[in-house]
């Protein structure tokens, strides 16, 4: 459904939108990036290839899991040994064709920041010396978000 407005927003400008995401949001825009034509991807502190977690978000995965369960045909959610095609688009990684901005919380101790790393000629990643709760509040990271990163990915190479 969010890839779908994205798709829409881009049809009805003229131009491939920039997604921006923090954490899950991060992983979500991670996999919008391999559905939908956009511009560029800005991900925050997200986990995007199996990282660990602190125990402490478990509760908060298992609630994702119950929900996809309810909404679908998969009783245990969508975890794992999930085959479906968020699953399947988050594995095979960032795409190749679309230039990525990976914000990495150096002090983060809820996702393991390695896991925050993009890989490839197209993704550049930045080193944030914050937590994972900070990393959205931080000025630095909001202007050379808006003044380097952002005007970057609307430059031609």
């Amino acid at each position: 459904m969010l890839a779908h407005r994205i798709k829409s927003i881009g049809e009805d400008t003229g131009t491939p939108p920039v997604v921006i995401g923090y954490s899950m949001g991060a992983v979500q825009a991670s996999v919008i990036a391999r559905r939908v034509r956009i511009t560029g991807a800005i991900l925050i502190a997200g986990p995007l290839k199996g990282g660990k977690v602190h125990p402490i978000l478990n509760d908060g995965i298992k609630e994702v899991q119950r929900d996809i369960a309810f909404r679908g045909d998969r009783p245990d959610g969508c975890w794992g040994t999930c085959n479906c095609s968020f699953s399947t688009d988050l594995e095979e990684g960032l795409p190749d064709d679309v230039p990525i901005v990976c914000y990495i919380a150096l002090l983060d101790s809820l996702v393991e920041r390695q896991s925050c790393r993009g890989e490839g000629s197209n993704c550049v990643n930045v080193e944030v010396l914050d937590t994972h709760l900070g990393i959205p509040y931080n000025g630095q990271l909001l202007l050379d978000m808006f003044f380097h990163s952002l005007p970057s990915l609307f430059l031609e190479p």
